[in-house]
């Protein structure tokens, strides 16, 4: 993942990792906080197709010099799917969408790439279907999983301070996407 150690930390808490940062997928780029830049998402993803065997052979060399079992776990990148072919691994999907259900609508131009994803997609062997999860219809068996909290790792009292909540918090709503940063 090309997420950073110190976000892995905090979401795993005392979960041993290792981070190997790479990139999977390229998602969607955007050109604002709520538009997308297609050329932008066209080209990174035409990028991404050309660097995919050099990190599949690295990934797969990697994990096969570890001589344990495997099990890959993708959210939701369609380059695993390949990876876990490569490794004889089974795929597990952890997903609320898949990328074909966001390219399809974004016009001819990401028709290929929708197509891929859900070829892709279609290659695993369990749905780990998230809360609150876009319609998704692989093919392949699914468990849906219900909202999961994890125990709170701030002090209240200071976190409240940093958020500038108000004293009245039974009248308080905090929504936000992607953590805390």
């Amino acid at each position: 993942t090309p997420l950073p150690p110190g976000f892995l930390r905090l979401a795993l808490g005392t979960v041993p990792f290792e981070h190997r940062p790479c990139r999977w997928d390229v998602g969607v780029v955007q050109a604002d906080a709520l538009g997308a830049d297609a050329a932008a998402t066209l080209e990174a993803l035409t990028v991404l197709e050309t660097q995919l065997p050099e990190l599949w052979a690295r990934e797969q060399a990697w994990l096969e010099a570890r001589g344990q079992p495997l099990l890959v776990l993708g959210d939701v990148p369609p380059a695993a799917a390949e990876l876990a072919r490569r490794v004889g691994a089974p795929l597990v999907w952890l997903a609320s969408f898949g990328w074909e259900a966001i390219y399809a609508p974004m016009g001819p131009p990401f028709a290929v790439w929708a197509s891929r994803a859900l070829a892709a997609y279609r290659q695993g062997d369990l749905l780990l279907r998230c809360p609150l999860a876009m319609p998704i219809d692989w093919g392949i068996p699914e468990l849906a999983i219900g909202l999961t909290a994890g125990s709170p790792r701030l002090e209240p009292g200071s976190l409240a301070r940093q958020l500038q909540l108000p004293d009245e918090r039974d009248r308080c709503v905090l929504v936000s996407f992607g953590g805390m940063g």
